[in-house]
């Protein structure tokens, strides 16, 4: 089920971009020049999303009794994925409502 939730909010990124190319289309200036801060944060709340579902992805296929050898790094894994994801994606709507 955890493989199932990753892989759509990590699908789910590309649309979102590809919105927000089609609204930048035929304009002077991109997210990045307008809306900095934020395109900027979004990105690296993706690549902090993608860095810790793969960490846990990782532990989850190497590990055969499925119990957590690290209890407390598992339970920051958990908490960090769906929160920085969150934000990679709330960040993604707020740029396409601003501009």
């Amino acid at each position: 089920m955890y493989v199932i939730y990753v892989g759509i909010l990590l699908i789910v990124y590309n649309p979102m971009v590809q919105l927000l190319r089609w609204k930048y289309k035929g304009r002077n200036e991109t997210p990045f020049e307008t809306q900095s801060f934020l395109i900027y944060t979004s990105v690296f709340a993706f690549l902090i999303a993608g860095l810790t579902s793969a960490f846990s992805l990782h532990y989850y296929l190497t590990n055969s009794t499925r119990k957590p050898l690290y209890p407390l790094l598992y339970m920051i894994i958990n908490i960090v994925f769906p929160f920085s994801a969150l934000v990679a994606h709330l960040l993604l709507v707020l740029i396409l409502i601003i501009d």
